[in-house]
């Protein structure tokens, strides 16, 4: 079994962990920051940063990343996510 099985969309309980994870938090834009800065990964190749969280021990984003791919492209493209502008916060 792989890590990025992290739900598995058909199990009981699965909708629980989706509605957990569908809000993104400062917590998980300040691991992207991280990650960016590093410079190691194509910020738009998703599964080359969700293995660099994973590895850094960002579960709480690698799951993000997961089932919110398109919203995670918007921050990256405009800054903005869940009605939020976050760009300030990338950019420092």
């Amino acid at each position: 079994m792989s890590w990025f099985c992290v739900v598995n969309k058909q199990s009981k309980g699965a909708g629980i962990l989706e509605k957990a994870y569908s809000v993104l938090t400062a917590e998980m834009v300040s691991q992207i920051r991280t990650i960016r800065k590093s410079g190691k990964v194509n910020m738009f190749d998703i599964k080359s940063v969700q293995l660099d969280a994973y590895s850094r021990g960002f579960h709480d984003l690698v799951t993000y990343l997961k089932l919110n791919a398109h919203e995670y492209v918007d921050l990256v493209m405009t800054g903005q996510a869940n009605g939020n502008n976050w760009a300030k916060f990338l950019s420092s």
